[in-house]
């Protein structure tokens, strides 16, 4: 559910999403609606998002999480698609 705590890393969140859909290549399908906060990586100034991945209708035991971080979301070049080597 998005609230207060997302809205301020908006644009993040959405660069990161759109990474994860257009170029993880283990994520087919994603849950844009499962996005949030990890509490158990990152920090306050570089907080780590998660986005669960995978095929609920048909395999939920293949339903991973993602992560990424709020400055590697914010350092992908949408010109290149140049990434941070996590990603891959």
């Amino acid at each position: 559910m998005w609230d207060n705590n997302l809205t301020k890393h908006e644009a993040s969140i959405i660069s990161g999403l759109n990474f994860v859909a257009r170029g993880y290549p283990l994520c087919k399908h994603i849950d844009p609606a499962s996005v949030y906060i990890s509490s158990t990586r990152g920090t306050p100034q570089d907080p780590f998002f998660f986005v669960q991945c995978g095929d609920t209708a048909t395999n939920i035991l293949a339903v991973k999480n993602v992560f990424f971080s709020k400055s590697e979301a914010d350092a992908i070049d949408w010109k290149t698609r140049a990434v941070a080597e996590r990603f891959f």
